[in-house]
């Protein structure tokens, strides 16, 4: 039982006001308590925790000897949050074993995304951590990424450490990302004052008068965890442990000093089970021996697990015990720990550090841990300490290429290519047969292209060239990479071209040998998607537009049964999209990112949502794409976006910014965002977005901006290299300058288009038309009905969006020609815009229309739901507002975040012009009754 809570008033109450901060801010915060040991940080925690809500109270202990276990802290909530009804992705996640590491970039970011879905589901949260200075890295990022995730939800960090460097750096990155000192504490636990621990130590012993109480506080230094033991031992004699503990470990009958000394040396919680092993008892045995343990007061049973009761057992038993029993226990361990580890990075990681401690071989264990499915849990810090290994045993050891290659290999996945290049190289220079060696010089040319330097890459690639005996697939890796140096680093693109193209001959040559891509080797069924990927990229470079279904359907084939096939199934609807076939690459996308979402494959929902959203956007279905954008950006800030295509679609949050907000505002928003992208290729589409559509919005009064911006877009389509991506710059820009008046301009951009683009994609051609139409109309030269025909076609394409503008533009050149087509033109923009949300397009025609004396109609009261235009989400949203039904419940129902919820319902006030939820509810629950049950 815990003693009477004695002080620490003012700690209390400061911990309180920063919980109370998370409701209001309804976001994160936390604070640390930093103290000494027996400062009484645990006994704080424990206060704190009995005042939560145990149902949304998540618990993290660290244990110093599982600081390098990945999610060993963990590993309790984790479990605990997969037993949950909603828990079964996170349990599939942890249950992964064997087979193929996923597809995506980074494991742990799925365990991490998984709980902050299951954690973002409740009302509030807090997170208790015991011993942060003992937490493990994996845990760590943990509390970070749901720390950093809590944007619209109460969530409170309370931390409890010991000052160290570990704890130190980890408070410092809380403190940068959470700012304010509202959300941010650090409270440092001095001594009780004496009145506190005078009565604190009576409570604990009426027994003791108040002198003898204040001689404890004062022996205790005023550390409530020492007055505690004190209090409980007075009168004991000798050091702290033989008074708080000694008696108690003298009496143990020898079954159960024998499971104390095997706890110790665990020093981490253990099941019965795995205790019966390591002492080579009878289960039953080991769970009498535990048993007399807790009742010593000296051990903790819960959960399934047996853990010492203090740190303090732990030196104390541990000084006792001779260096023989040590290694044994530690040998005995390792054994425990290796024989049920299978490929669980987690328990093959205890073994080794027991294996350490024992002074038995590591090196099996260090490359079983390497090549583990679950090996990127370990981190670049595990990788390091694999490599360090690999480096103490030496160049004569057997095992020392293997692990090295392994290492280098676990580098290059977690993107540390720096480290993998170094390995990489040691085992291309170390290896005596002729197919290892080229392979490893290979994947070093990939790590040097990776670290953009060309010439150390093509080094690189030569030596791997040079040699005999090299394999087929690693020949076909070799000329993916030097494609990739000639396309990307060099901008050398008809080279790079070719060499891919000779890799994607020679995979399918490949393939055919074998019988088959499901007949290949797994390295080689990986090289032969590689290859079909350089081939894709090639195909859209060059503009072969049919190419591009074609590859990414061979590539769905090959990539069959796996997660990269989801990214295939990406590639193959962005072949569609070039076809102009905006509906079906739309229904493709969405079943890829609802295959990702269900997989939980953070990296490939990232680039899978943004397609989406943008063709919704396209197809003018604004408040799908912009909901869809929104948590998709959401995603790509917690996870990063690994983005292997351009970053065309990585606009789209902007451009219906551009659309639907103030656009002045959206404008210089996506011109700062482009100044955050490193690559030219990638920043080039933020310029000619922004340059595009302030063209559309402001016309003339823009023409200074939209120059200006088209002009930053092109060095970077000329940095870029890329014919394609300058080609759809130029028709791009044309449409833009058009708008603005700079028809000469305009015109010069088009010179030279056709014969550069001879066989361009179906937007591009249809953008080429709509450009010189622009130019010759606002020249005076033909009839402006010429647009109506291109606006009808964008409808047939799918692009309904894209159908406005076009009207737009022929109802401002109508105006001077024939004012009633004109303001009938105006009226249509407007109502097609406001059916899909496009408010303004809408604004700029009823903006006309009152130029042109015509009252413009605005949206009142709407008595009838049905002529409300609204979307099918809309519709059961409001079903669900009239049934009374809050903002939560209705994102449970519909399984969406609340924050898409409250735009949703925002958007069906405005629309039927109701003030409240009150009033919707009183105008249409008759009209709904039942709708929502």
């Amino acid at each position: 039982m815990d003693p009477v809570f004695v002080g620490r008033t003012a700690e209390l109450e400061e911990i309180g006001r920063v919980l109370q901060a998370a409701t209001t801010h309804r976001g994160a915060t936390a604070v640390a308590i930093v103290g000494e040991p027996g400062s009484g940080k645990s006994r704080l925690l424990r206060e704190i925790q009995r005042r939560l809500a145990p149902d949304r109270t998540l618990s993290i202990v660290g244990y110093e000897p599982e600081i390098r276990v990945p999610f060993a802290a963990a590993s309790g909530l984790l479990a605990t949050l997969a037993s949950k009804p909603d828990g079964a992705g996170l349990a599939a996640l942890l249950d992964r074993r064997v087979g193929e590491p996923s597809g995506d970039t980074l494991e742990p970011l799925q365990i991490m995304e998984a709980t902050h879905r299951i954690v973002g589901g409740w009302k509030d949260a807090t997170i208790i951590v015991d011993d942060l200075h003992w937490v493990d890295a994996a845990t760590g990022s943990l509390i970070h990424y749901l720390l950093r995730a809590a944007t619209s939800r109460p969530v409170a960090l309370v931390a409890a450490t010991r000052p160290s460097a570990e704890s130190a750096r980890f408070l410092d990155a809380l403190g940068r990302l959470l700012g304010e000192t509202e959300r941010f504490r650090s409270i440092e636990l001095g001594p009780l004052p004496e009145a506190d621990g005078v009565r604190l130590a009576r409570d604990l012993d009426p027994t003791i008068d108040a002198e003898g109480a204040a001689r404890i506080w004062s022996q205790a230094r005023g550390l409530p965890f020492w007055i505690d033991s004190l209090a409980r031992s007075a009168g004991d004699a000798g050091s702290l442990f033989e008074r708080l503990y000694g008696r108690r470990v003298a009496t143990l009958d020898p079954d159960a000093a024998m499971a104390l000394a095997a706890l110790v040396v665990a020093a981490r919680p253990v099941t019965i089970a795995d205790l019966a092993r390591c002492r080579d008892w009878h289960q039953d045995r080991a769970e009498l021996a535990v048993a007399r343990l807790v009742d010593a007061g000296l051990v903790i049973a819960k959960g399934g697990l047996s853990r010492l009761g203090h740190d303090l057992v732990r030196e104390g038993v541990e000084r006792g015990l001779d260096q023989a029993t040590l290694r044994e226990l530690h040998r005995a361990w390792a054994g425990v720990f290796e024989e049920a580890a299978g490929e669980d990075v987690q328990r093959l990681r205890a073994a080794l550090e027991h294996r350490r401690a024992a002074r038995l071989p590591v090196a099996s264990l260090a490359l079983a841990l390497a090549s583990s499915p679950r090996r990127r849990w370990l981190g670049r810090d595990g990788a390091l300490e694999l490599a360090l290994i690999a480096d103490t045993l030496g160049e004569e050891s057997r095992d020392f290429l293997p692990l090295i290659r392994a290492v280098a290999g676990l580098s290059a996945e977690l993107g540390d290519a720096e480290r993998a290049l170094a390995l990489w190289s040691i085992a291309a220079e170390g290896s005596d047969e002729p197919p290892e060696r080229s392979a490893a010089a290979v994947a070093a040319a990939r790590a040097a292209f990776e670290l953009d330097r060309p010439e150390e890459a093509r080094a690189w690639l030569d030596r791997a060239r040079s040699g005999d005996g090299i394999r087929d697939e690693d020949a076909i890796a070799a000329d993916i990479v030097d494609a990739y140096v000639r396309i990307w680093l060099d901008r050398r693109l008809p080279e790079g071209w070719e060499l891919a193209t000779r890799a994607v001959d020679a995979a399918r040559r490949l393939a055919e040998s074998a019988g088959g891509p499901a007949r290949l080797r797994p390295t080689a069924r990986r090289v032969y998607a590689d290859a079909l990927e350089a081939a894709w990229i090639v195909a859209l470079q060059r503009e072969d537009v049919p190419g591009l279904t074609a590859l990414g359907e061979e590539l769905k084939a090959v990539t069959k049964g796996s997660d990269a096939s989801i990214h295939a199934a990406v590639l193959v609807a962005l072949g569609n999209r070039q076809l102009g076939r905006y509906d079906l690459a739309g229904q493709q996308l969405r079943r890829a990112w609802t295959s990702a979402v269900a997989r939980q494959l953070p990296a490939l929902i990232v680039d899978a949502g943004f397609w989406l959203a943008m063709t919704l956007a396209d197809t003018g279905r604004l408040d799908e794409a912009e909901a869809l954008a929104s948590e998709v950006d959401a995603l790509a800030t917690r996870v990063g976006d690994f983005a292997h295509l351009r970053h065309r679609s990585r606009t789209v949050r902007h451009e219906i910014a551009l659309i639907r907000g103030d656009w002045r505002t959206a404008a210089a928003a996506i011109v700062d965002a482009a100044d955050g992208v490193a690559d030219s290729h990638a920043r080039l589409s933020f310029h000619q977005v922004a340059a595009a559509w302030t063209a559309v919005l402001g016309g003339p009064s823009m023409g200074a901006f939209v120059e200006d911006q088209l002009g930053t877009a092109r060095v970077h389509a000329v940095a870029s290299g890329c014919a394609r991506c300058i080609g759809e710059l130029d028709v791009a820009g044309a449409e833009a300058l058009a708008r603005v008046g700079a028809h000469d301009a305009a015109r010069a951009l088009l010179e030279g288009w056709d014969v550069a683009h001879p066989a361009p994609e179906v937007w591009m051609t249809f953008q080429r038309r709509r450009a010189q139409a622009l130019i010759d109309l606002g020249l005076d030269q033909g009839d402006p009905a010429v647009l109506e025909p291109l606006a009808d076609e964008a409808e047939r394409l799918g692009r309904r969006l894209e159908a406005v503008i076009t009207r737009l533009d022929r109802a401002r050149l109508l105006e001077r020609l024939d004012r009633g087509r004109a303001i009938e033109t105006y009226r249509l923009v407007a109502e097609q815009a406001a059916s899909m949300g496009a408010a303004n397009p809408g604004a700029v025609a009823e903006q006309a229309l009152r130029r042109l004396g015509v009252r413009t109609w605005r949206r009142g009261v709407v008595a009838d739901a049905s002529e409300a235009g609204l979307t099918d989400r809309e519709r059961e949203v409001l079903e669900l507002l009239t049934a009374g039904a809050t903002n939560p419940e209705i994102a449970d129902r519909l399984f969406l975040s609340r924050k898409t919820v409250e735009r949703h319902v925002s958007n069906v006030l405005a629309k039927l012009g109701a003030r409240n939820r009150a009033e919707l509810a009183g105008r249409f629950a008759s009209t709904n009754e039942g709708g929502a049950g």
